[in-house]
């Protein structure tokens, strides 16, 4: 009669309850994903204007929208059970659950009797008879009166885990969808537009405080180049303003050029300037690497260099015995050099007169303004060191 009054059972009711909390949980975490995903954002372009874009739009939408309209459903379904529950039966389903245990009662009084007295005179297949209907009579009142099944608190707890995986789920979509940048900095270049599945790179920025000159240095001069080692920088904007800056790294392999030259990519920080620097400006650096005075010198354009043979020749301009001029190709090793000049330390003397190129006539140095197609050895001390400019 117990059940008959109350109308569910405290475990009834706790499992409605946590169906009803899980129901809420899902539909708040679904609708802060899908809030999330119809945010936008606003990106500057270079030149000026802006852009918007919308990562969350599209298929990610779509699908947490669905999935935010059942969570909505199945509140809705949880809370009518548990209102159900919670209410009781009303006086007709109270009158059917008593007429059932009354009936039940006198079913199982029944047998009892038919059992009694089947013992006392049945024959054997009257008493399994009967005895199986006790039994049966017997669950059924056990039925009435028991809570929930094990198999029902199985599927209540699966339930609960199945939300739970969609719930993670879910969030793992919205991370998904949220573009972050890795650092501070400008944006050149937005490679997708509102509404299209995003692959690739999405968008291009730089960092303007950490700016660097990347040079392309030839293989004789990498082994007298190293990390840290300070470096004069000029821009074509700005070509009478020096910044100062340093070698931050040294690619670990070279690279061709369309002249066969084998060179490395250097990297050079660029120093704190009030100048409004901007990526992919032209610019040249000094690199000074050692420092020598009274040496010989004579222009770079006059040095032949014989990659394979890892030698240097020059054409040495003498005069015969019958005053006729006579060029001689000479090998020559080289020291130290710069955007202009080549330090010579052996091969050559002050005083010898040599071409630059295949040109003549030649030329003295320290002439008041010497022709560009010749040039004598004489020695001075180099400025800076070897041209390294991007």
């Amino acid at each position: 009669m117990q059940l008959a009054q109350s109308g569910a059972t405290e475990a009834e009711i706790a499992s409605a309850q946590a169906e009803l909390i899980a129901a809420l949980g899902q539909e708040g975490s679904t609708q802060e994903i899908y809030d999330k995903l119809l945010e936008c954002f606003t990106f500057e372009i270079p030149g000026g204007g802006d852009t918007e874009i919308c990562p969350g739009f599209g298929p990610p939408e779509e699908r947490t929208r669905f999935n935010l309209e059942a969570a909505k459903a199945n509140v809705v379904a949880a809370q009518a059970k548990l209102d159900a529950l919670l209410a009781g039966p009303d006086a007709d389903a109270v009158g059917i659950a008593q007429a059932s245990l009354a009936a039940a009662n006198a079913r199982l009084k029944a047998a009892q009797a038919n059992h009694d007295l089947l013992l006392k005179g049945s024959s054997e297949d009257q008493i399994a008879a009967a005895e199986a209907n006790l039994a049966q009579a017997e669950a059924n009142l056990e039925a009435l009166l028991d809570g929930p099944t094990t198999a029902q608190v199985v599927a209540a707890e699966t339930a609960v885990e199945q939300a739970r995986i969609s719930l993670l789920r879910a969030i793992n979509d919205l991370e998904e969808a949220t573009l972050l940048a890795p650092f501070s900095g400008v944006v050149t270049a937005v490679n997708v537009n509102e509404g299209e599945v995003a692959n690739g790179i999405l968008v291009e920025m730089y960092d303007p405080n950490s700016l660097e000159v990347v040079l392309d240095v030839d293989e004789v001069d990498i082994g007298r180049i190293s990390i840290g080692q300070p470096a004069a920088i000029t821009l074509e904007t700005w070509p009478d303003v020096e910044i100062m800056g340093e070698i931050a790294s040294i690619a670990p392999e070279a690279i061709g050029d369309a002249s066969a030259l084998v060179v490395y990519q250097v990297f050079l920080s660029l120093g704190q300037t009030e100048l409004p620097v901007l990526a992919g400006m032209t610019a040249d650096a000094d690199l000074l690497t050692a420092d020598e005075e009274e040496v010989l010198l004579v222009p770079n354009a006059a040095i032949n260099a014989d990659r394979r043979s890892g030698t240097y020749t020059v054409n040495l301009v003498t005069i015969d015995e019958n005053g006729d001029q006579q060029i001689e190709e000479v090998e020559v090793v080289i020291g130290l050099r710069d955007g202009r000049f080549t330090q010579v330390t052996d091969g050559l003397v002050e005083g010898d007169q040599i071409l630059v190129g295949d040109n003549l006539p030649v030329f003295r140095f320290g002439e008041d303004e010497p022709p560009d197609e010749g040039f004598e050895g004489d020695s001075r001390r180099p400025q800076g060191g070897p041209p390294f400019g991007g």
